[in-house]
This record gives structure tokens, sequence and C-alpha cells, in this order.
């Protein structure tokens, strides 16, 4: 795969013309979501992308697997490309999980008769059992992902696209696509991966790339992009245009509501509080909903995960409202986090999802880093001790 001079901007001149118009967007908020990005990726090898929340990462992945248009620029492809893109990409949330891998399989151009030759592999990789005689709307997004993953691994594919999507399983089955992604690219498939887990391109990719503001700031062997990519995190320049914005109205809503401003109070302390500010739109006349939080290290490792059920019980009225979430006492040690959310409506589907939306630093606070000091782990637990006379025996 071959990409050459690619540059990506969101929405005809027309359509930036009537947001302005509305309000939506201001001029200056206006820029190119890819620069300039050239790529050459070899058959049979594992290419990671990283980068920072905005970066340009999945747009990246969308222009290569064809479901996004480039504004300029050249993509040749060579080989039947999979993308694995959104969990429920190409999947029709009124079949059944059988159907559906029917569904995909005709999406890729394989017929029904090689598909229900491979369903049995398919089966045993999912490990769904009953669930795949259920409607793929009553899944979660783990099943959804393992859906995906059981199809991906078991189709004639020269080109795996996969961005993200590993995030939502659980540790087991993360394990076994990774090894499966590995035996892939042994076999002569190319795998080009989107994570935020660095050590985990790390572990897996031949060469990666480093994305900032939608250019190639370095390529080459994984662990030196890693080592770029973290040094950029504490000296990058403010960004000229709000990445997080963006990536919350160009998202898909079922018209229920949408979120429009997502943020975090700074600075962040070890031991203080982090307090989370969502600005929502309702378009219903009410709406009942519940916010899942989830906060990774960089490392991809879970720290902390929550919603505001039986904590929000009040329905939010047609209008723009602010919803914050506060953590009075953050007992996260000093480093650097991601914080993602989703929200389920009344009908109880999730609205929106955002993985990893925000990233922030937790610094040590100077008056409280005694209480730090010595502990090891992903997070710090507030501990008392004391000395007392033993009891007569």
């Amino acid at each position: 795969m071959r990409v050459e001079g690619l540059w990506k901007r969101y929405g005809p001149p027309w359509m930036r013309a009537a947001r302005r118009a509305l309000g939506r967007v201001r001029p200056g908020d206006e820029h190119w979501a890819l620069r300039d990005v050239s790529l050459e990726v070899r058959r049979g090898e594992t290419f990671g992308v990283i980068g920072a929340n905005g970066a340009g990462k999945s747009t990246l992945l969308k222009v290569l697997a064809g479901v996004s248009p480039a504004t300029r620029g050249r993509v040749d492809v060579r080989g039947r490309l999979f993308p694995m893109i959104e969990l429920n990409a190409g999947l029709h949330r009124e079949l059944t999980g059988r159907e559906n891998i029917l569904l995909l399989g005709a999406l890729m151009g394989m017929g029904r008769a090689d598909m229900r030759a491979r369903m049995g592999a398919i089966e045993e990789f999912c490990e769904l059992e009953a669930w795949l005689e259920r409607p793929v709307r009553t899944y979660s997004s783990g099943m959804l992902a393992r859906l995906g993953f059981s199809v991906a691994m078991n189709v004639e594919a020269d080109i795996l696209l996969v961005d993200e999507v590993l995030a939502v399983g659980d540790t087991g089955f993360n394990r076994k696509c990774y090894e499966a992604l590995q035996r892939r690219s042994e076999d002569g498939a190319t795998v080009i991966l989107v994570s935020h887990n660095v050590r985990q391109v790390e572990r897996l990719c031949d060469r990666s790339a480093l994305l900032r503001a939608g250019e190639v700031a370095f390529e080459g062997p994984p662990a030196e992009v890693v080592t770029r990519f973290y040094h950029g995190l504490t000296s990058r320049p403010a960004p000229s245009s709000d990445p997080v914005r963006e990536r919350l109205l160009a998202a898909p809503t079922s018209g229920e509501l949408r979120v429009v401003r997502a943020e975090i109070d700074r600075p962040v302390r070890a031991l203080g509080v982090l307090q989370l500010a969502l600005e929502i739109e309702v378009f219903d006349e009410e709406v009942q909903l519940e916010i899942a939080v989830a906060i990774n290290n960089f490392e991809m490792q879970s720290v902390f995960a929550f919603s505001s059920r039986n904590r929000l019980s009040a329905a939010l009225a047609e209008g723009t409202r602010v919803v914050r979430c506060t953590i009075p006492v953050l007992n996260l040690r000093p480093g650097h986090y991601s914080l993602g959310f989703k929200i389920r409506g009344k009908a109880d589907h999730y609205i929106q999802e955002f993985r990893n939306l925000l990233t922030f630093e937790v610094e040590s606070d100077p008056d409280r880093a005694r209480e730090i000091d010595g502990t090891t782990g992903l997070a710090y637990t507030v501990h008392e001790w004391s000395v007392e006379p033993a009891e007569p025996r």
C-alpha cells in the first residue's frame, strides 16, 4: 500500500459556508485533518500509527479504507482490504450475529457458500455461542468487537486496517486477537494498526509513524516513534484549533442529543480534585441518560471505570445543559492519562461513544508528595497505620 501527498478536509465548501452562517463553526476553526501525508507499507508488514487525539489517525484509516474520500492525493491499494475502523461498520442492527457474518463476507466480495464453510472457525474464534442467533442491537461493544474480529481473522484479506477496536474487549480476547494478527502477518497479510496503546505498537509493529496535526512528524522504528510521542506530550505548543470539539461535532448521533464540549479543569494534581464538564445539546423534550466514564493510562490499562447510574436521576430537558462529574480525591499517581465516555439513552442503547477523547497529565502536589512517596501500582490508595497494645489472651 502506498500513500502519496494525501490531504483531507471534511465537508464540501457549501456545507462549511452553511455551518458558518448558522454560527456552528468559526472561520478560524477550519483546518486540514490530513496534510501532505506520504507513506509506504510493504506486504506482510505490521505498521503502527500513533498520535494524540485529533492528530488524524482515524481519518487516515478511513481514507485508506475508501469510506472517506481524500481531498487530494493518491492511495494505491494492492489486494483485498478488510477495514475494522468502527465496531458496527457494515453490521445491520436487526440481523442476527450469524446473518451479519454472511453480510460482512458479502461486503468483502465472498460468496455465501464460502462464508458458510468458514462459519465454524468464526464461531469458535468469537466464543459468542447462543448470542449468534440474536440481533446485534442487543450486543455490547465488546461483543461487536468479537464478531468483527472473528470475521476479519477468517476471510481472505491481504490488508487489515485496525482502529483501536481492541480497547473494548476483555484481556483474554485481546491477547487472542493480537496473536491472530501476528499469525496473519506471518502468513503475508499487511496490518495497519492505530492505537493509543503505544507499548502494544512497540511489541507488534515492524515500523510506525507519528502523526501531529495531520502531518507525519516521524516515521521509523516503533521504539523511537514512541519516544518522540512521549516527548511531544510535554513539549508541544498549544494547538491553533480544538481537535476535541471537532471530533465531538463530527461524531454521528441518534438525534436525541449531541455532546458539543468536553473538558477537564486543569491543572490536575495527584490526590486533588478532577472535574469533567460535558456540554450537551438535547433535541427531544426530555432525555433520561446514563454517562459512563473510563480513565486509562498511556499503556492503555484501565485505571477507573464508573457511571452516573443511580447518581444522576434528573432527566435532561430540551436545550443546552452542562453535566459535571467531580472526583473529589483523585487517587492517581503522577503521569499521563486519557479519559473517554459513552452515553446510554432512554432506549437502553449507546447514543454517543468517545474512547480516549481527553488526554491529561496528573501532576505531583508538593504539599502532598510525601503521601505518595514509596508507593507503587496504577493508583494510590489512602491508608492509615497505628500501633495498639495487644489484648491479653
